[in-house]
């Protein structure tokens, strides 16, 4: 059976269409746990009828971000896989059906990345699985693409968060989502844990969903900005093997760099953020987003010398899988 997880906070009409999607799955075997973050408008009105008997509603008394929110529904999940859903996307009608038969196919994947598309652009990817750049940074993988270069299943780091495919025991051997990042790049975290245990994820094609990328938060807000620069660092701290680690500064510069670039051409994400903000912005964003992941780097070390301990795979393979699934310097200085 799929445990299906919603996690809304303030959906509204998407989460209508979110749900709907499901409704209409061809493969029924699944039980829907729909979680609110505390949204502040109504949204129980969204549930479609035919879900009632398959769903269970879970509310949060406050808003505990997407790690935290989903990890509440994850400990109530009865499924043999869990796919978490973001209210902001939906599926095609045989994605679950897809999802059993590439399933039974790939019986030595554990994690699967379906082809998620734009949602008023169905041509372009919207991610074909995650990417990670070499400080911690990561994105989607063929973000702004054709769908018709990405065609082919191929081995990938791991599902992006919007819609992601994991067996139950990525949880309960490899940990739940950290809910210290609150949002933005506890996905990424969970992949690189995965992979240090061995489990190994594939993108297919076949599943196909859609999704309105950053609905919450916004594409390249100060709040955005602030949060992944944050997690990034919790991310390479906890993940990368000591060597990288110590080189991810210079790598971060690097991107800074590009990024600097690319804002005074007014070209990709930090060209968008400059236009809807402004240059004098960004140092404090960074200073308080340094700030903020020192006070937590005791606890990210601590989590670290946890994932050593119980790895399963060596330094060097592990660096050879960052190096293999690394975004370039392009996904960074000219997408949006």
């Amino acid at each position: 059976m799929f445990s299906l997880i919603v996690l809304n906070y303030n959906g509204d009409e998407l989460l209508r269409e979110c749900l709907e999607s499901i409704a209409a799955q061809s493969d029924r075997d699944f039980e829907l746990l729909l979680i609110d973050n505390a949204s502040t408008i109504p949204w129980r009105h969204a549930l479609p009828a035919s879900l009632q008997n398959q769903t269970v509603v879970l509310e949060n008394e406050s808003n505990l971000g997407y790690a935290e929110g989903n990890n509440v529904a994850i400990r109530r999940a009865r499924g043999t896989w869990v796919v978490l859903l973001n209210n902001d996307a939906a599926l095609e009608p045989d994605f679950l059906a897809q999802a059993r038969r590439m399933i039974s196919e790939h019986p030595g994947y554990r994690m699967f990345a379906p082809q998620i598309v734009v949602r008023d652009a169905r041509e372009i990817i919207d991610s074909a699985g995650v990417g990670v750049f070499l400080d911690g940074t990561s994105r989607c993988r063929g973000w702004q693409e054709s769908r018709r270069a990405y065609q082919q299943p191929a081995e990938v780091l791991g599902p992006v968060g919007s819609v992601a495919i994991y067996h139950r025991e990525i949880f309960s051997e490899v940990g739940l989502l950290d809910p210290d990042f609150f949002c933005y790049l506890e996905d990424s975290d969970l992949l690189l844990r995965a992979q240090w245990m061995g489990y190994r994820a594939l993108y297919c094609p076949v599943l196909r969903a859609f999704h309105s990328k950053s609905s919450t938060l916004g594409v390249a807000t100060p709040q955005k900005a602030y949060l992944v620069e944050r997690n990034r660092i919790w991310v390479a701290v906890k993940n990368f093997p000591l060597s990288l680690l110590l080189l991810s500064p210079l790598i971060t510069f690097f991107r800074y760099a590009l990024q600097a670039c690319a804002a005074a051409f007014d070209m990709g994400i930090a060209g968008r953020f400059v236009r809807s903000y402004a240059w004098f912005q960004l140092p404090g964003i960074l200073f308080h987003a340094y700030r903020d992941a020192g006070v937590l780097l005791p606890s990210m070390i601590r989590k670290r010398r946890e994932i050593h301990r119980t790895r399963r795979v060596s330094r060097l393979r592990y660096l050879a899988m960052l190096w293999r699934f690394r975004l370039t310097w392009r996904d960074f200085a000219l997408k949006e």
